[in-house]
């Protein structure tokens, strides 16, 4: 038995969701008895999940448009300019850190004392002997004196009841 018009206008108002609650039992009536009316059914559902398909590949088929970066030298420049001042204050650290601040004895005269930078008394200063950052320098009585070196090729002499801490 064919469906006749009204029956698959019913059907097609259940698929969109159409119907009160009289016309659904009557619908559940009319696909239980009537298998011709259940593959009507499933045919357009099957349809319905075709198209479905078909508008969702067709969608995702559009390519995206990507935004390349404008090329904008001043942001290079900087960028460059940044890395080199970086890179020189950290060649300039890296070297100093290897010449540390030190003072040659040259000659001594007279009672002295030289104390580590943690307070420990070191023996006499010799000619030859080498000061480090934090050591301190006392010289002993008021005719006492100590000649030193530094890095940078002056002299220094400490003299008569003195002190001095390398910093």
């Amino acid at each position: 038995m064919a469906l006749n018009e009204e029956q698959q206008t019913l059907l097609m108002r259940h698929l969109n969701g159409e119907l009160s609650p009289s016309e659904t039992a009557n619908l559940a009536i009319l696909l239980k008895e009537n298998a011709e009316s259940r593959a009507f059914l499933r045919e357009v559902a099957e349809q319905a999940m075709g198209i479905a398909d078909v508008e969702r590949l067709s969608q995702q088929r559009e390519p995206v448009k990507v935004k390349r970066p404008v090329f904008n030298p001043i942001k290079w420049a900087i960028a460059a300019a940044i890395t080199l001042i970086l890179t020189g204050s950290f060649l300039i650290a890296f070297q100093s850190a290897g010449r540390s601040l030190t003072a040659e004895v040259v000659a001594t005269h007279g009672p002295n004392q030289h104390l580590a930078a943690d307070g420990v008394n070191l023996p006499t200063l010799i000619p030859g002997a080498m000061l480090k950052i934090g050591e301190k320098l006392r010289t002993l009585s008021s005719r006492s004196w100590v000649k030193l070196k530094l890095n940078d090729g002056s002299y220094l002499m400490l003299t008569g009841r003195s002190s001095m801490r390398l910093i």
